[in-house]
């Protein structure tokens, strides 16, 4: 008898998913994953590495896409799950604990967030180091979170140890090594709270804070022209070609990245474009195991 849903199918709704995501479709991006789940952890099981590598990347989608409310629960679910499976300080574990602290930082939950993301970072000093990307990630987010609450002295506490780091480290050219030097000259410059926080709007908004904004794609319509006048055959639609919105890659340069990974990559614009860029990366999806 022939499985509800083949490893075939699954790699067909991960194609869809991704064509629907070039495009900025969030919502239907998620929607084609969402269909597969049910199928899938009926056939292969529900905490099986395949149907967990669906869900992050649903919930992946929904970050990207702004839907923070709906990604938060199943951030968490999937920490929990992975927990369950490889110990709560894996990193599958790790970085859903971390993306649902980004998520409860974009839906105004600061003190909650912070100490998440806090929580994880120990973790990460203990099992890694404060140099790797991960642990260099959550302290930037950790830094820019407070910095956007007006809490200048407890940032530059986080973020002038990261940018010497990140000289030492990436280099001072390096995206984000910029973007803290940027932070950390308006805390010199000791600003009014006003101007310090509409000047960081930008900034913090790397570490879950407000995020700028992003000009949405028109909708991939046929022009009024092109439809039939009255009942008859119906004449093939002509190829629509959708206006791309601007476009923000994961370092500032074009990825060349060639299969998704749900997580990770949180430099810049809202913690999302690299999140963009890694969702074409993952290794998870390419294993169907």
């Amino acid at each position: 008898m022939e499985q509800p849903a083949p490893r075939q199918d699954i790699r067909e709704a991960y194609a869809h998913s991704e064509a629907l995501l070039e495009e900025e479709r969030f919502t239907q991006a998620a929607e084609v994953l969402g269909e597969i789940i049910e199928p899938a952890a009926l056939a292969l099981g529900s905490e099986s590495k395949a149907v967990l590598a669906l869900r992050r990347q649903r919930a992946a989608i929904r970050l990207l896409g702004g839907d923070y409310r709906t990604a938060l629960p199943e951030f968490e679910a999937l920490a929990d799950a992975y927990a369950r499976i490889a110990g709560p300080t894996g990193e599958q574990s790790r970085a859903c604990r971390a993306q649902a602290a980004r998520c409860r930082a974009e839906l105004g939950q600061v003190t909650d967030a912070l100490a998440a993301l806090q929580g994880v970072l120990n973790v990460v000093r203990a099992v890694d180091s404060d140099v790797s990307e991960e642990a260099v990630e959550l302290r930037h987010n950790i830094g820019m979170l407070l910095l956007a609450q007006g809490r200048a002295t407890e940032a530059r506490q986080v973020l002038e140890p990261l940018h010497q780091d990140m000289c030492m480290v990436f280099g001072s050219d390096d995206e984000m090594t910029v973007e803290i030097a940027s932070a950390l000259a308006l805390i010199r410059l000791d600003l009014d709270g006003d101007a310090v926080g509409q000047a960081l709007v930008h900034l913090a908004g790397s570490a879950g804070g407000k995020q700028t904004e992003r000009v949405p794609p028109p909708p991939l319509r046929p022009s009024p022209r092109t439809r039939p006048a009255r009942p008859g055959p119906r004449p093939a639609e002509p190829q629509v070609t959708a206006v791309p919105a601007p476009q923000t890659r994961c370092c500032g340069n074009p990825c060349d990245h060639s299969q998704p990974d749900p997580l990770g990559c949180q430099r810049s614009r809202g913690g999302l474009r690299r999140g963009h860029a890694r969702l074409r990366s993952s290794g998870d999806r390419a294993r169907l195991s």
